[in-house]
Order: structure tokens, then sequence, then C-alpha cells
């Protein structure tokens, strides 16, 4: 059973109840290159950074286990200066504030190093729906994949405000550049 810790950065593997082995370090390649960096979740040097809430899935099919993640505002992903969503672009600038809870998708490269046994992800993408982006505002989005027995993977998220909401993974894209928030409904 592989053991997954997204806060320290590093992956275990479960020997028994009471022991766990050292299976190296996440690393995620930034975009536009081939460099590898340890995955960093925070922005800020706060308790935020435990809030993360992942789950484990082969989103795209590919035959290699993704990270689905459910963020608090806070969370940074990638790196700490200029993952996602925090530090997404706002106009010419990219800063760092809270961009409240989203959800990520971190897909698995299938040019993990297989010779050391180090899990290398993709730089994180925003789950859509609709073309609108995910996000509940608030702490921390939770995140769950279900199989509907079509083959693709659908959504379960738990949104801070304690709501849970289902979206068919025919209604579920991915975007690398901020997909628009949905506006509000009209009344």
């Amino acid at each position: 059973m592989l053991l997954i810790t997204i806060l320290v950065h590093s992956r275990y593997y479960r020997i028994d109840n009471a022991n766990i082995r050292d299976g190296g370090k996440l690393l995620v390649r930034h975009p536009g290159s081939r460099a590898l960096t340890n995955v960093q979740t925070n922005y800020l040097h706060a308790g935020g950074s435990g809030r993360l809430k992942y789950s484990i899935a082969d989103f795209d099919k590919d035959g290699l286990e993704d990270l689905l993640l459910g963020t608090c505002g806070y969370h940074s992903i990638g790196s700490n200066s200029t993952g996602l969503p925090a530090c997404a672009a706002r106009g010419a600038n990219r800063s760092c504030g809270n961009n409240g809870a989203t959800a990520l998708l971190m897909r698995q490269s299938n040019s993990s190093d297989h010779q050391t046994g180090q899990l290398v992800f993709e730089w994180p993408e925003w789950i859509t729906v609709d073309g609108y982006r995910v996000a509940h505002g608030g702490q921390e989005l939770g995140i769950a994949p279900l199989d509907t027995g079509n083959g693709a993977v659908s959504l379960i998220l738990a949104t801070p405000g304690g709501r849970h909401i289902f979206w068919d993974s025919r209604d579920i894209g991915t975007s690398t550049t901020e997909p628009p928030m949905q506006p509000p409904p009209v009344s």
C-alpha cells in the first residue's frame, strides 16, 4: 500500500501497522521547462498548509495515478511563489493571495524516474466544470473521485460551507490557464 504525504513532500510505503519505508520526494515539473523541484503546498508559513485534501485516481486513464487536490485559499501548489491557486495571475502580475478553496489536478508524468522510484507530477491544472473553475471560497475543499461505470472520473466535492456536490465526468475538464469564475446566479 502506498501512503503519500504532500505536506512533507515525500511518499512512504506501508510495511505493517507500525512501520513505513521512505519512498523518496514527490517532484513537480515546472511548466515550459524540464526543471524538477519538490512539491510545495503553501505560500504562508502557517497552519493552512495542513488543510490540503487529496485523492488518488487515474483521472486521464493513461495507466498512471494522478493527484486530485482540494485546496484552501492559501495553497500555492507546485511552488510557494508561482503555484496554483494562490499565486495565479492577476492582471499583468502574479501575486499570492487567498484565492479560495479550489479543485486542482496534478497528472503523474509518464517520464517519472522508474529506476530510482521518484514520482514526477506535471504542474497543477485547474479543474473546470462547463469551462468555469471549480472554486467554493473559504477554508478547504474535500475532493473524491467516483467511477459511475462509464470509465471516466466524476467528482464529489465537500465544500467549506458543508455542502456535498456531485460533478459528472462529462461536465468536467481541466485548464492550464486560469479559467473564469462562475458568475453568481441571476435572481
